[in-house]
């Protein structure tokens, strides 16, 4: 939108070297004896007018102001590399300062209205350029088609448009100076007559000029460049301004307003950054603008924005207006091509072998994106400083609230793991329990067992006694002497009366439970003369070292938990919550959190626990690692567009003014976002503002509360 002045010289690139450099023009010319000056007639030759030069040539030998043009278009943009391809309308745009529409036959639905309002004045309000072969690849592969001389996807130029004697006429022109159409109206073709020939004043020739009809131009051509042109008499303003551009297509929060004081025609341009100034630069994303053009006040908008099939330099519409305030919503689409390098890739290389022209495109892209710089006012200032203290507030308040959590989370786990140890001790000091009667039980059959085994064997030494001596056996037993006895032994009464007294006599009392297990003694070998007495007295000495069984106590933690009473209830999850726990708990936490110790954002989060140094707590590790492993897969190469734009209206009216206006610092959340496919949603929020909110933006833009001009 804004003149650049160039200086050159006239310096251009030649076809063919200097004499002495030259190796084949050099030799070939030698070859042509009696030459008085071969290295004069040789500049003249290979050297002099307009055919000689390498780039752009004009069709007179003696006109050089085309390529002149072109060195200062080519230094305007860093060198010849960066003009090279492109679109006619582009350049047209860069060389006139007026706006290009693309549009395609299929779009122009009033034939009519087209011929009589833009292409019959052409050179005068608009300038054209027509191509074809758009889409000859749409089934994948292009095939040679008989176009009658028309060249596929080659740009040509619309000089002239004349209706004359009823015939619609178009004199076009091929930049190459050849090449020309082969149809009606075609150089001699059965239509020129000499006074066909004197109305348009034309004259046969392969210089690249020819006409057409109409009809043939609508049917042989697909696409027109349109660029329109103003005068001294309009009005050019413009803002640019920042923006992210989120991967999903919507409309953005930031907007352009447009502010008319009088009815008249006016032309909104929404443009990007032209990336031919930077290239190498541009990064991997590729961006196609959108816009609609709302009225403050009315529930529908007016008209969306022309959109372009091949150029996405930018997007404009014209139409006029009524004064009052228009409001300009942006919708900006991305397109990610990672095949492209990266800037800093491109930064990397070029630094080692090519510095000059890394520094070239890098103040180019310092100067373009420098457009885009955000300039906060001074209500925007303070509006950032509240939120800031506001976020910083909110995050203190979250930090609080997660340590007392991790806190709590902590003690609820502290509390289960000694509910858990108490129960673990009670079934342990339960089985030890049963596991001492068991052996207790045990011990007393063994008992009684042993026991049996001594009265069986006392009474078998008593038979025996009494068989060998029976006067000693009866004096001992208390029992008068029996002098008769048979071989089978004593009769079966006398030996079971004898049995209840001898069992009265030398039972064994049983030993009593002690508390210390006694050292076992010696015992000695029985022997063959040892008596009965003697053998009472082992069996008593071997009962009394049997050890009595002893419960150690549970050990938790290395210290000796005191077993709780057999009548205590076991512990339920209800005592957990209960006041004097909950109680402790607050004490606790109360000691250790202090509000004004916490770390700021800025440091690196404090030592809690095993929660530190990534503010993972106990419960949300599974969590948390599977936010990470998500979260690193964009983290190496995440989604960054941004997107440097800009409005320029074109309108008759002086006093016609732009402002860039950007969403409130710290917004409500929530707030009703723009639908693309309803075009009345979101509008009715914004005309909702009536008189008061048109007025408070006007007071706004007057105190330069917003950014605009």
């Amino acid at each position: 939108g804004e003149w650049t002045y160039t200086l050159i010289d006239d310096k251009l690139y030649l076809n063919s070297s200097d004499y002495n450099e030259s190796q084949l023009e050099k030799f070939s010319w030698d070859q042509v004896f009696n030459r008085q000056d071969a290295e004069e007639e040789y500049r003249k030759a290979f050297q002099t007018g307009s055919r000689a030069l390498y780039f752009a040539q004009c069709s007179n030998e003696h006109e050089t102001w085309l390529p002149l043009l072109e060195k200062a278009f080519a230094k305007a943009h860093g060198d010849y590399e960066a003009i090279n391809g492109g679109f006619t309308g582009e350049a047209i745009e860069d060389l006139t300062g007026g706006v290009t529409t693309e549009l395609f036959t299929t779009d122009i639905l009033d034939k009519e209205m087209f011929w009589k309002d833009e292409l019959l004045k052409v050179n005068d309000q608009f300038l054209f350029g027509c191509a074809t072969g758009c889409f000859d690849d749409w089934k994948g592969g292009s095939q040679p088609t008989d176009r009658k001389g028309v060249v596929a996807m080659h740009a040509y130029s619309i000089m002239e448009a004349r209706e004359v004697n009823g015939e619609r006429l178009v004199k076009i022109r091929n930049p190459w100076g050849k090449t020309e159409w082969q149809g009606a109206w075609s150089d001699g073709s059965s239509e020129w007559t000499p006074e066909w020939m004197q109305l348009l004043n034309h004259r046969f020739g392969n210089d690249g000029i020819f006409w057409i009809s109409y009809k043939d131009l609508l049917r042989r051509y697909q696409s027109f460049d349109r660029t329109r042109l103003f005068g001294d008499d309009w009005t050019v303003t413009q803002q640019w301004t920042t923006v992210d551009v989120p991967w999903t297509a919507d409309y953005n929060d930031t907007k352009f307003v447009i502010k008319l004081e009088k009815k008249g025609p006016i032309v909104i341009v929404l443009s990007q950054l032209d990336d031919r100034y930077f290239r190498g630069l541009q990064g991997q994303y590729d961006f196609s603008l959108h816009f609609r053009l709302d009225k403050y006040g009315e529930d529908d908008y007016i008209v969306r924005s022309h959109g372009n099939y091949l150029m996405n330099r930018s997007v404009s519409t014209d139409l006029e207006l009524e004064p009052g305030m228009y409001s300009v919503l942006m919708k900006i689409t991305a397109k990610r091509f990672s095949s492209l390098a990266k800037p800093e890739e491109v930064l990397r290389y070029s630094c080692k072998v090519r510095q000059e022209k890394l520094v070239q495109i890098g103040l180019a892209y310092d100067l373009a994106h420098a457009r885009g710089q955000v300039k906060e006012t001074e209500e925007e200032k303070k509006r950032k400083v509240e939120q800031k203290e506001k976020a910083r507030a909110a995050a203190r308040q979250q930090q609080r609230d997660d340590f007392m959590k991790y806190k709590y989370k902590n003690w609820q786990k502290s509390q289960r793991t000694k509910e858990r140890n108490k129960r673990h001790q009670l079934r342990s000091e339960e089985h030890q329990r049963k596991k001492a009667e068991a052996a207790e039980a045990a011990r007393q059959l063994q008992v009684e067992r042993d026991y049996k085994e001594f009265l069986a064997a006392r009474e078998a030494e008593a038979r025996t006694e009494a068989q060998d001596t029976p006067q000693a056996a009866s004096s001992q037993l208390g029992e008068p002497p029996n002098p008769v006895h048979t071989p089978e032994g004593p009769p079966e009464e006398s030996i079971a009366a004898e049995r209840p007294a001898a069992a009265a006599a030398s039972m064994p009392s049983p030993p009593a439970e002690t508390t210390d297990p006694a050292p076992p003694l010696p015992r000695a070998q029985p022997s063959q003369n040892q008596t009965t007495q003697d053998k009472i007295d082992e069996f008593n000495h071997d009962l009394s070292a049997i050890p009595s069984t002893r419960l150690n106590p549970l050990l938790i933690d290395g210290d000796a938990v005191p077993p709780p009473p057999s009548t205590a209830a076991p512990p339920t999850a209800a005592s957990i919550s209960d006041a004097a726990s909950i109680s402790s708990f607050d004490d606790s936490v109360d000691s250790l959190l202090d509000l004004e110790s916490l770390p700021d954002l800025s440091d690196p989060p404090p030592d809690v626990g095993p929660a530190s140094p990534t503010r993972r707590y106990a419960s949300d590790d599974d969590d948390a690692d599977e936010s990470e492993d998500e979260n690193a897969e964009f983290a190496a190469d995440p989604w960054n567009a941004v997107c440097v734009v800009g409005l320029r209206v074109f309108s008759k009216d002086a006093g016609v003014s732009v402002a860039v206006v950007r969403p409130k610092v710290g917004g409500e959340e929530g707030e009703t976002r723009l639908d693309v496919d309803d075009p009345s949603k979101g509008v009715a929020e914004e005309g909702a503002v009536g008189e008061e909110g048109v007025e408070g933006l006007e007071r706004e833009l007057e105190e330069g509360r917003v950014e605009g001009v």
